[in-house]
């Protein structure tokens, strides 16, 4: 009584761990399926029960329908903590790369600092030397025109 496109996802031990197992720690990664409570039900349990006489078909039809939708759920689920896994990675990386380089930034920084601090001293002068040459002007008069 199995449906065609029913149980598009394969649902044995090795598939559900070993497709993402480097990408995601988990604590249970040690225990088997089996031993793990939470353990989705195999595709061999779903079809037993789908094939049982004790069911209708109505019952059988909702009982795949449900473990597709779990299947479903799961596989966004870890879709959804493989692509957290990798923005992490990618912060982490991000974070070494900003490490790396704050030594130069910081060394950079301090150049830019001493660089205002001399052009502020320039201006200073160069105010300076601007009213030294008005009080100058004021004081050396005029040559006079042939």
């Amino acid at each position: 009584m199995n449906t065609p496109g029913a149980l598009d996802t394969p649902t044995t031990p090795d598939h559900r761990h070993s497709a993402r197992a480097e990408d995601v720690p988990r604590e249970s990664a040690r225990e088997s399926p089996r031993e793990s409570p939470r353990a989705p039900p195999s595709a061999s349990a779903c079809d037993a029960i789908v094939a049982s006489d004790d069911i209708n078909k109505e019952t059988a039809l909702r009982v795949q329908k449900l473990v597709h939708d779990m299947q479903v759920a799961h596989m966004r689920q870890q879709d959804s903590a493989r692509r957290e896994v990798e923005a992490a990675r990618n912060e982490i990386a991000l974070m070494r790369l900003s490490g790396e380089h704050a030594e130069e930034i910081e060394c950079m920084r301090a150049k830019l600092i001493e660089v205002e601090r001399i052009l502020g001293a320039q201006q200073e002068m160069l105010g300076s030397v601007a009213r030294s040459v008005e009080e100058l002007s004021a004081i050396v008069p005029k040559p006079k025109r042939r």
